[in-house]
């Protein structure tokens, strides 16, 4: 029924894709690339990079260096040009003239020297790239993003290609679930999506995006997202300040505050973050139940929802940087609800007969509060043993994690006329507190052999420690009494242990080939104590990865890579407790929830920049999925995570950055996959497949006097999840910002979700139950984002001697 309009949708986005590719080809063919570094080769990172007309030395185009140093001008018409590069702390430098006559023409390496006065700023010529592709991973450079200003870290991720994230926090990466998310290379092992939703924009730096990890990364995830918070790499005091406001049907702001103070052997840096929110969301249930005698009830229900409350979130430490071979940090990061959580539904469940009349109502208002506290603290060892590669890296994490909630819950009874059945309401409370403690030790030690080749070797342990009470109690006359049939206990245990070996080899001057195996062993341990039930689970996977690389020029580079991963239920997966959703919708764990397996394969092309292509077939086995299935004997439907069988999805994407004009950067996106589920479920078949795509695009216009503007826009088609089709999603963010005195102050404005179209609905159909639930938050907001920058502005870099301590040049430290 589809088929037609996703074809012509096909037709449409890649005649689009292509005429705009047409359009940037006419205005500029070539392509200048070089690299930058100091005196001792190392590479110069976020250097100024300035392209200049040899006849008047004008500047035609700027742009920064990357972490390795690289910059690139792409869109340049053939012709003679002059390289110019810029940055705090070394002399202004120049290339020689170069001639674009190739479609890519490489700048010999620029050699920095160090200047006698490093204390006048330079002003930065270009932002850096949004997107950049680097071998193994995609980094989006989110901080100067108009439309991300004022959103959380959550929010954030809907703004790069290829990934999506729901309010729940789960994430996909080219159409796919299970992801990895680390901040600052580290794990997160509390409810991911409050995590996230404390971690404002303007604190983080960037985002890597690996959609392949090697060995040396967790098996946990199809793919791993590491966001990266900032920390000022300038000399003395430096920080920023952040203030947003945003507003639609109700207000709400957050502050955010970044600073660090840099010595030569010491950093402090400190980050603080506080948010008031105040959301509303909408969310309907119709569900069409088959009961004896072929009886059809129809289950239609309402449940607007308020959440306000104030959570923070903060970071603070301190690196120790003795000599230029050993960095010690200490730290401490997390967050809390400083005003706990308010969560106010008023739910009305309307039940009708085969004809349509009303039976009965139930009005069940109720109120949460919840209360959450996350520390992290952690020390980390990084010790370069030599100048040849050596290096041994360590880290030990102590987790706490208390958190509590209590409802106040009510129902109210009516009869098909509307009149009361109950004279009073039925009263009942909960009180659920959690505690988690969690250990966590790494230790990496890399061994290189020769320049071409090096092996990376660690092991790591995780411990983790949950209890967790629940009690319910139904209220008479004004007394509590326990309610038996949903009262619990439930403790859990999980030890992962985990060592890999990774090798990596130049095999020649264009190939790399990397390849590795990671064994963890996972031990978990469940005690249900009033229900007495316990489980016990031991496993021992091996998980094998491979990447083999070929650069067949400038243009045109290649990738092959195989891995083998693991998605291992949540704690609250496997948590038997029952949650009351609404009077006849519940949501339990499972204690038998197995951990599913993935076997990804995935082949990458890159034309430059210009064209990114990904092909890639995933299989899963033991595959996680929520399901709804009914109680026996009752109209009561449960959410439970099951295991269903199998899972296969081949996939294609195609990324294009393009430049039609020299202030207009397009970034679009098409994601293609085909999803086929096969297994069980609630004794029945399955064997549901679905063609889906999703289109992106990123524009971004950098205009005169520090102007700027953005436009987002993303379209997801019907998607299916397990035995759940999801209804077609699109979202349009819009944004306009302007730099002021030497862009240490910007003022930004945008709206996200312009035309409200981001409404959610998941349709289920099984044998005796059908279940369409619908759900809107209100993401449509009108955010004002202000930024200070304050500090020296001194980029500071201490050059790594060599093995024969040459002195630093120019007065660099």
């Amino acid at each position: 029924m589809q088929k037609s309009p996703c074809r012509t949708a096909f037709k449409f986005l890649f005649l689009w894709s292509f005429v705009l590719l047409y359009v940037q080809s006419g205005l500029g063919q070539a392509i200048i690339k070089g690299n930058v570094t100091d005196s001792l080769n190392i590479p110069v990172p976020y250097a100024a990079v300035g392209l200049l007309n040899t006849k008047d030395s004008s500047l035609i185009k700027g742009a920064l260096c990357n972490d390795s140093g690289v910059y690139t001008f792409d869109n340049i018409k053939p012709g003679a040009y002059l390289i110019k590069v810029q940055v705090i702390g070394y002399s202004e430098q120049f290339s020689q003239v170069v001639k674009a006559d190739s479609i890519i023409n490489i700048v010999p390496v620029i050699q920095m020297k160090g200047s006698g006065n490093n204390l006048k700023a330079v002003r930065v010529v270009a932002d850096k790239p949004f997107m950049e592709h680097q071998a193994d991973k995609i980094i989006f450079n989110v901080e100067g993003s108009v439309v991300s200003s004022g959103k959380n870290a959550l929010e954030v991720l809907n703004d790069l290609a290829g990934v999506t994230a729901d309010d729940n926090a789960n994430i996909t990466v080219h159409g796919k679930g299970g992801v990895l998310v680390l901040v600052d290379d580290k794990p997160i092992y509390m409810d991911l999506a409050t995590y996230l939703r404390s971690i404002d924009a303007s604190q983080i730096e960037k985002i890597e995006v690996i959609s392949n990890p090697s060995a040396k990364y967790e098996a946990s995830g199809k793919s791993v997202i590491n966001i990266i918070l900032k920390k000022d790499k300038n000399l003395g005091l430096n920080g920023q300040f952040t203030s947003n406001y945003r507003q639609w049907m109700y207000a709400g702001f957050n502050e955010n505050l970044n600073i660090n103070y840099r010595t030569k052997k010491f950093n402090f840096f400190a980050n603080t973050g506080v948010n008031f929110f105040h959301n509303y969301t909408t969310h309907t249930i119709n569900e069409t139940i088959e009961g004896a005698n072929a009886m059809q009830l129809v289950f239609n229900e309402n449940a607007p929802q308020v959440t306000q409350g104030a959570r923070d979130y903060s970071t603070a430490g301190i690196d120790f940087t003795p000599d230029n071979k050993q960095t010690i940090t200490l730290s401490v990061d997390g967050y809390s609800l400083l005003v706990p959580d308010k969560i106010t539904i008023n739910n009305t469940t309307n039940i009708r007969s085969q004809n349509g009349s009303i039976d009965s109502s139930i009005y069940n208002p109720s109120v949460t509060s919840d209360k959450e506290t996350q520390i992290v603290y952690g020390i980390d060892y990084k010790f370069k043993i030599d100048s040849d590669g050596k290096e041994l890296s360590a880290n030990m994490s102590f987790l706490p994690y208390r958190g509590s909630n209590s409802i106040q819950n009510s129902i109210y009874s009516y009869d098909g006329t509307g009149d009361v059945l109950l004279h009073a309401p039925e009263l009942s409370s909960a009180y659920e507190p959690s505690t988690i403690d969690i250990w966590h030790g790494k230790v990496d030690y890399t061994q290189p052999f020769d320049k071409k080749s090096k092996l990376d070797m660690g092991f790591e342990e995780e411990n983790a420690m949950l209890d967790n009470n629940a009690a319910f109690y139904n209220i008479v006359q004004n007394v509590n009494v326990v309610d038996t049939t949903r009262t619990n206990h439930f403790n859990f245990q999980e030890n992962v242990f985990a060592g890999y070996v990774n090798y990596y080899r130049k095999l020649s001057k264009k190939v790399d080939l990397q390849a590795g195996v990671r064994a963890e062993q996972t031990n978990d341990k469940g005690i249900q104590y009033v229900h007495d039930t316990s489980f016990t689970r031991n496993y021992l996977n091996l998980f094998p990865s491979a990447e083999l690389s070929w650069e067949l020029n400038d243009a045109n580079s290649f990738s092959l890579s195989y891995s083998r991963r693991i998605d291992r239920p949540d704690y609250d997966d496997m948590n038997p407790f029952i949650t009351v959703l609404s009077p006849y919708n519940y949501s339990d764990g499972n204690i038998n929830l197995l951990p599913q397996l993935s076997d990804n394969y995935e082949l990458d092309y890159n034309l430059g920049d210009l064209i990114n292509t990904t092909f890639g077939y995933v299989h899963f086995t033991n595959v996680m999925a929520e399901g709804t299935h009914q109680q026996d004997g009752s109209y009561i439907t449960y959410n439970t995570p099951i295991n269903i069988g199998s899972y296969n999805v081949y996939y294609m994407e195609i990324t294009s950055t393009l430049r039609p004009i020299k202030w207009w950067t397009s970034i679009n996106t098409l994601n293609t996959y085909h999803d086929h589920y096969f297994g069980t479920f609630s004794g029945d078949a399955v064997n549901n497949s679905n063609l889906s795509y999703q289109f992106h695009s990123n524009n971004m216009f950098n205009f005169k006097h520090g102007w700027r503007a953005q436009i987002v826009y993303w379209y997801h088609s019907s998607n299916l999840n397990a035995v759940f089709v999801e209804s077609p999603l699109s979202n349009l963010d819009m944004g306009v910002g302007k730099y002021f005195d030497d862009d240490r102050f910007s003022v930004n404005l945008n709206v996200t979700d312009v035309f409200a179209t981001r409404i959610n609905t998941s349709t289920q159909i099984s044998p005796g139950l059908s279940i369409v639930d619908t759900r809107y938050n209100d993401y449509r907001k009108v955010r004002l984002s202000l930024t200070w920058k304050f500090g020296k502005s001194q980029y500071h870099r201490q050059e790594e001697n060599n093995k024969k301590n040459i002195p630093l040049k120019g007065g660099q430290q």
